[in-house]
């Protein structure tokens, strides 16, 4: 009986070692050599990093009412105006160290200083890859009136 019992466990071993190796499921079919997909949609958020992300002009709409206008250029200096047309305005220039946006106005304001830096945060928000508004985060500013303007006042600049 031992004998019997050794027999039919080799040829389970025989059996299991022969049989084909487990195919993939059906519902997940696998070409050698191809690379798994990842989607290539844009997030719906991203950080500034350079001229380029942010060139264009951006409305806000103060919370006590009233507008005003942010003309950012790709040659780094970019005006503010409550007129769309930039009239009336403050001018500056602006770069990137990485994704912190360097801010200077040309014009003294209160409490500012001259050609105080401001330093932000740049984040960008999408739909279908065209940014659609942007908004300020502060990192470091003396100057009160920039920091409020672009963040406290104007939370949130869209396309006019």
């Amino acid at each position: 009986m031992s004998r019997i019992a050794l027999g039919l466990t080799l040829v389970c071993i025989m059996l299991t070692a022969c049989s084909p190796a487990k195919q993939p499921s059906a519902a997940v079919p696998t070409i050698p050599g191809a690379l798994p997909a990842t989607p290539t949609l844009a997030p719906a958020e991203a950080l500034a990093s350079s001229p380029a992300d942010i060139a264009g002009i951006w409305k806000g709409t103060w919370q006590a009412g009233g507008a005003g206008y942010l003309a950012f250029k790709e040659d780094g200096t970019f005006g503010f105006s409550p007129n769309p047309d930039g009239s009336r305005g403050y001018t500056g220039t602006y770069s990137f160290d990485g994704t912190k946006l360097v801010v200077r106005i040309d014009q003294e304001l209160p409490n500012c200083g001259p050609q105080s830096g401001g330093y932000y945060e740049v984040r960008l928000k999408k739909d279908g890859g065209t940014v659609t508004s942007i908004q300020f985060t502060y990192i470091d500013d003396i100057c009160q009136p920039r920091v409020k303007l672009l963040t406290v006042d104007t939370p949130v600049w869209t396309r006019p």
